[in-house]
């Protein structure tokens, strides 16, 4: 069958569809893994060399639980890849932390946060950097996905995968400003984007709800955007929203001059554990838009609407002409 982009999908992993390729990727085998208890991450990652194509893994391929993969890669001259950051990358960042420059103000940085997961995020990032760099502007992004260097970010923290971080959580503030200044050395940028994971404010103080927020402050606190974009949902409790923006502009110091809203709503399903998905009409998308900036007097923008795209960059353009 085909995509909407013309790229052919495919139900199996057999020779006949991988003809021409070189690599796999795989994402997020976890999910599977624990509503059928098989070890799909092996599975494919054996039939991948056994086809000889290199692997490129967002979950992490412990090389303690999986030797004979890595040992069956080397010996086809293969290579398996996951996302990983350890000690010596934390050393190596250290040591631009301490070249001199003050970071923050050198070079702007937006900030892309949100209320939730699943909110475009990603989207959103990869969107200003293609088009500050069609305007001309030397743009960098540091992200915090383990897809992040496949998309040709100059630098990551995989915060969404804790396995990927082979240090001490309190070093994670440091190793991040260390970076920050590497990108600013490194690449002489005009702009940086960075971009967070979700929630700088917890619902609750239940357990776990921490694994979600602390991380996320840190990053907030690391890499001090002098402006947000924030990405928010439609369904969003409004004093939620509001939270958030006191918390960004308060802890983080810097200003949030726009709000990205998807089209696409979530929502479960009365008397299930299933969501449902639907997509709002202009009228009500408006009538949304409308209520955000009488409540905090921002735009909101549609991220998959192209002209809001521009809309969006003409805002941070804007705000860094008149601080200027």
């Amino acid at each position: 069958m085909k995509s909407e982009m013309d790229i052919p999908i495919y139900g199996t992993m057999d020779q006949e569809n991988l003809s021409g390729v070189d690599t796999l990727l795989i994402s997020r085998t976890s999910a599977y893994e624990e509503l059928t208890q098989k070890d799909a991450l092996r599975d494919a990652v054996d039939r991948a060399l056994d086809f000889g194509l290199n692997v490129y893994s967002l979950e992490y391929i412990d090389r303690n639980k999986y030797p004979d993969l890595y040992e069956k890669a080397k010996n086809n001259r293969l290579h398996i890849r996951h996302m990983i950051i350890g000690q010596d990358d934390y050393e190596k960042s250290q040591l631009y932390r301490g070249i001199y420059g003050h970071l923050g103000e050198c070079v702007p940085v937006v900030g892309v946060f949100g209320t939730g997961r699943s909110q475009g995020k990603f989207t959103v990032q990869l969107m200003l950097r293609k088009l500050l760099r069609t305007r001309g502007y030397n743009a960098c992004n540091f992200g915090t996905e383990t897809h992040c260097e496949l998309f040709g970010f100059e630098g990551c923290c995989p915060m969404e995968m804790n396995s990927s971080i082979r240090f001490p959580r309190e070093q994670i503030i440091r190793y991040i400003q260390g970076e920050i200044r590497r990108i600013e050395i490194e690449y002489n940028p005009e702009i940086i984007v960075v971009g967070a994971q979700s929630g700088v404010v917890p619902y609750s103080f239940a357990l776990k709800d921490d694994e979600y927020t602390v991380p996320t402050l840190s990053f907030l606190v690391a890499t001090v955007p002098h402006i947000y974009v924030l990405c928010v949902n439609i369904s969003d409790d409004r004093e939620y929203i509001r939270d958030t923006i006191q918390v960004l502009e308060c802890l983080g110091k810097g200003k949030v001059v726009a709000l990205v809203a998807s089209k696409i709503v979530k929502s479960v399903i009365k008397g299930t554990a299933f969501w449902e998905t639907k997509i709002v009409d202009s009228m009500e998308y408006k009538t949304f838009s409308d209520e955000m900036f009488a409540l905090f007097h921002l735009p909101t923008f549609d991220i998959m609407n192209e002209s809001d795209s521009n809309e969006i960059v003409e805002c941070i353009l804007d705000y860094f002409s008149r601080r200027n």
